[in-house]
């Protein structure tokens, strides 16, 4: 196994764990009715919420620093350039998901600005989530131990 292996793995459990967390917090904030957003200012629990939100996302830039892609060889090139295409497909398929189910269950027909961001920031780690997925199926389609 490669680093870019090693490395989309990381990426994938990163990824798929901060999509659980956050499914779970969106649960819970929404069974309890907590005001996250705020409507004049950001509530405590939205700023607490916004920093226990960068620690994926410092994680996956530590695991990016700790795995170089050093020894890439033009294998591994056209496979994360095919990874990059497939997470761009994968986010933009969550968005417009994530739009409709919006614009189904709100009735006005408006959002506050705040949920767009964590869509955007759910977005990114679902494009990760594919990425890493496709980039390990290539992989394994390859020869043996990624050759």
């Amino acid at each position: 196994m490669n680093k870019a292996q090693k490395r989309a793995w990381l990426i994938l459990a990163i990824s798929i764990a901060t999509l659980l967390a956050s499914a779970a917090v969106i649960i819970f904030v929404h069974i309890n009715h907590i005001d996250v957003i705020g409507l004049s200012k950001p509530t405590l629990t939205g700023r607490i919420l916004g920093v226990v939100m960068t620690v994926p996302l410092i994680l996956i830039v530590v695991t990016a620093w700790r795995l170089p892609q050093k020894d890439f060889d033009e294998r591994d090139k056209l496979i994360d350039h095919k990874t990059v295409i497939w997470g761009y497909m994968g986010a933009f398929i969550f968005l417009v998901g994530a739009g409709w189910f919006i614009i189904i269950a709100n009735h006005l027909g408006t959002i506050k600005s705040m949920l767009i961001i964590y869509l955007i920031y759910l977005a990114y780690f679902v494009s990760a989530s594919v990425s890493s997925i496709a980039a390990l199926i290539q992989y394994s389609l390859g020869g043996k131990n990624g050759e």
